[in-house]
């Protein structure tokens, strides 16, 4: 946990990572963001790396249409990088009234829910770019 404070979770002004933890190797955080109708909880992460054409036409269409449909998914937000990183925001039922025990319990909740695409995407992960992903540092915004 970044923020030893239990109490109710504030809104800091850089977005700072009120936890950060990891699954499966891959570094996770979470963090309040100001939104126009409030405070908004989110969950993100770099799950993964675009596979390049020489590493299997069919393995980059699979992930192609693998993110195309998590897209789909309410409260799910899927990006891919310039880098050709796959990033993860998944939206949490939470505000800035939100104690830390409840952000964190929302946080764990999405993750399962997330498992199965969470275990997908990497197994279409080549091996030499699953080095990447476990590597992320969330110190760059």
């Amino acid at each position: 946990m970044s923020d030893p404070s239990t109490a109710a979770a504030g809104v800091h002004d850089e977005e700072r990572p009120i936890f950060r933890f990891s699954y499966r190797s891959v570094p996770f955080r979470v963090h309040l963001r100001g939104t126009d109708t409030g405070t908004a909880g989110m969950l993100e992460a770099m799950i993964g790396v675009m596979p390049f054409t020489v590493d299997g036409d069919s393995r980059r269409r699979n992930m192609l249409t693998l993110i195309g449909n998590a897209r789909q998914a309410p409260g799910y937000g899927i990006a891919v990088g310039r880098d050709h990183s796959i990033n993860l925001s998944v939206a949490l039922p939470v505000d800035g009234t939100s104690s830390a025990d409840a952000i964190l319990a929302a946080a764990v909740e999405q993750l399962a829910a997330a498992k199965a695409f969470l275990d997908l995407v990497m197994s279409l992960q080549p091996p030499h770019l699953r080095r990447i992903t476990s590597r992320a540092s969330w110190n760059a915004a």
